[in-house]
């Protein structure tokens, strides 16, 4: 069966979750807007409260990622080191 979008099971969820999230803050703007609050105010109460909830949420997603210790680190910067510019030019012209 062909269907009108054939790429459309290729998209991810946190690309549906952030074209929602911006439809609907913007959404949000117009309905403030038509109730009479002052834009200014709508911003700021949008980006007050949408930080709010990214914190939890951002929590229970990215609970078991972790940040890389600074062993971690100073091993990938000394990898990335080795390195030398004539190898990296020589990649670059491949």
């Amino acid at each position: 069966m062909r269907t009108a979008f054939p790429q459309w099971h290729d998209i991810s969820w946190p690309s549906v979750a952030l074209g929602l999230a911006v439809v609907m803050i913007e959404a949000g703007y117009l309905i403030a807007y038509r109730i009479g609050w002052k834009l200014n105010r709508a911003a700021l109460t949008s980006n007050v409260i949408v930080a709010i909830l990214l914190i939890p949420i951002a929590a229970t997603l990215f609970r078991g990622a972790g940040v890389a210790s600074d062993s971690d680190r100073s091993g990938a910067v000394h990898q990335r080191a080795n390195y030398s510019p004539s190898m990296i030019s020589k990649r670059i012209n491949m």
